[in-house]
């Protein structure tokens, strides 16, 4: 005798005790919740993947709003050997690399925070200078909560840094580039961290979409029942 059911014949379980028809594990049913749980994991994910990329370039956007607005100057000051001395590259690189050190001295820093009434030791936190590499310039950059006043502190920390060299015997300074307002750029990079965030929101959103639409099924079931065990009914 066969029982019969829609989209499956039954395995007759001959072992004792068993009772009624068994069902292969692997065996699913086209309909019922198993097909209305993975139509709604269909429609949930790009729902599921839209939230979520918009709280994360919410949350990016609004991170970078609140950031304090600091202007980065950069003046430019050239070392030359004077012409008296036999002066090599190495011993000219190596000066440079002094008065790099000597921009965020106190005795620099203090100098040009009186020309532009700053205290030194806001100045010296807020001043960076870089040797410019095969080069005997170095850039001196100040990052300052006002675009002019950024200007002012690079141009003061490079005449200062002049003034020191006029007492060098080996190398001699100028300022070949100074600071000027039009070129002074707004740290962080509001573009850049925009860009980030948009590039993250779009990878959580992936992400999201992924999870949601690939989470296992349940096991199929017939008239309510879940098939458990070893497959018997």
């Amino acid at each position: 005798m066969s029982i019969p059911i829609v989209g499956r014949s039954p395995v007759v379980d001959r072992r004792r005790g068993a009772k009624g028809p068994r069902f292969d594990r692997r065996d699913t049913l086209p309909d019922g919740p198993d097909a209305m749980s993975t139509g709604r994991r269909r429609r949930t994910a790009p729902l599921a993947a839209i939230l979520a990329f918009v709280a994360v370039l919410a949350g990016t956007i609004g991170g970078v709003q609140t950031l304090p607005t600091r202007y980065s100057a950069t003046s430019v000051v050239s070392f030359m050997p004077r012409p008296q001395t036999m002066t090599s590259a190495d011993t000219l690189r190596l000066m440079v690399e002094k008065y790099a050190v000597l921009a965020t001295s106190a005795t620099i820093t203090q100098t040009a925070g009186d020309a532009m009434h700053a205290r030194a030791d806001e100045l010296a936190s807020a001043t960076t200078a870089t040797l410019d590499a095969g080069t005997g310039n170095l850039e001196v950059a100040v990052a300052w909560s006002s675009r002019q006043q950024s200007v002012d502190a690079a141009n003061a920390v490079a005449d200062a840094l002049v003034r020191r060299a006029r007492y060098d015997e080996l190398v001699e300074a100028e300022v070949t580039s100074p600071a000027v307002a039009s070129r002074a750029v707004i740290r962080p990079s509001r573009p850049l961290l925009r860009s980030a965030g948009a590039l993250a929101a779009v990878l959580v959103g992936i992400l999201m979409w992924t999870l949601v639409r690939g989470r296992p099924a349940r096991r199929a079931t017939v008239d309510g029942r879940r098939l458990a065990g070893d497959g018997a009914w």
